[in-house]
């Protein structure tokens, strides 16, 4: 087998490993660990909304 076979070969395996990761993470087989929005410590407010609100993805930039 050929060092260019090998590295084929490896990343084939890299690949697979990633695709059975995302198929088993579909399942719910990792747990519903990010299913919600991850929450701050107790005390922590969500940063203001700036802007003239026609268009309120972009904030107060300028």
């Amino acid at each position: 087998m050929n060092r260019a076979a090998r590295i084929g070969a490896l990343l084939v395996v890299i690949l697979l490993g990633c695709v059975a990761a995302v198929v088993l993470d579909q399942s719910g087989v990792f747990g519903d660990r990010a299913a919600g929005p991850t929450q701050g410590p107790p005390g922590q407010t969500a940063p203001a909304q700036g802007g003239s609100g026609g268009d309120p993805g972009y904030g107060d930039l300028k």
